[in-house]
């Protein structure tokens, strides 16, 4: 397998930027929230292509792969367990569970 060093630099670069966020007001959070989250959106469809390329995946071991399965479960967890309290609470807020959904 190939890993891409464009991909990797590319990564490089993101991780130096994601330090750099300093949101000083609202609208510089939801800029700051809204780069994140297309930040996770490209590594997971990255991530998605490799799973699904037997050519890829042919080059990682069993161990690599249950390693990856931990740190996989355990980010998704912690990410939906988050996404299930902010839901939550703005449902409580608004009181109408329909005013907030979530298409995917």
């Amino acid at each position: 397998m190939s890993v891409g060093k464009d991909w990797a630099a590319l990564l490089e670069k993101t991780l130096k930027q994601m330090e750099k966020l300093k949101p000083k007001d609202r609208l510089g959070y939801v800029s700051a929230i809204s780069a994140l989250n297309t930040i996770m959106v490209n590594s997971c469809s990255g991530w998605l292509h490799w799973l699904t390329s037997p050519r890829v995946m042919d080059d990682f071991s069993e161990d690599d792969l249950k390693e990856l399965f931990d740190f996989f479960r355990k980010v998704a967890k912690e990410f939906l367990e988050s996404d299930l309290g902010w839901t939550r609470k703005k449902q409580k807020e608004h009181r109408a569970p329909q005013t907030l959904s979530y298409v995917g």
